[in-house]
């Protein structure tokens, strides 16, 4: 581990300590910055990136997949026999813990932008 990342993770360690030392508090943050000598927003700011840096570390990698084509259908939405058969072709069940996502082809990108930040996040 290079010296910046020793720095950081040990910037992360003293922060993770603060912020379990005002929950356990019964002082507000405001106060409890105030008899730290620490600004709100540095501690809002480390309490965020603590945050991520968990979310991250919970979250696994994505791994591109490639789905192949049923037997049941042709390589065209036209010649498919059955309205499952283009559902299941065009539809994407995720299940990550007690979350599942439901993504088809009409699902702008954006919109899974947005899902996927708020489920880092959640």
């Amino acid at each position: 581990m290079n010296t910046t990342k020793v720095i950081h993770q040990a910037k992360l360690n003293n922060w993770a300590d603060l912020i379990r030392e005002q929950q356990a508090s019964t002082m507000n943050v405001t106060k409890f910055c105030d008899a730290h000598s620490i600004s709100k927003s540095q501690f809002y700011y480390w309490k965020r990136r603590l945050t991520e840096q968990f979310v991250e570390s919970q979250l696994p990698d994505i791994v591109p997949i490639t789905s192949p084509v049923p037997d049941t259908c042709c390589t065209t939405f036209k010649s498919c026999t059955t309205n499952q058969t283009i559902s299941a072709l065009s539809t994407l069940k995720l299940t990550i813990n007690d979350i599942t996502i439901e993504i088809t082809e009409d699902t702008s990108d954006f919109l899974l932008n947005k899902v996927i930040k708020a489920v880092r996040n959640a």
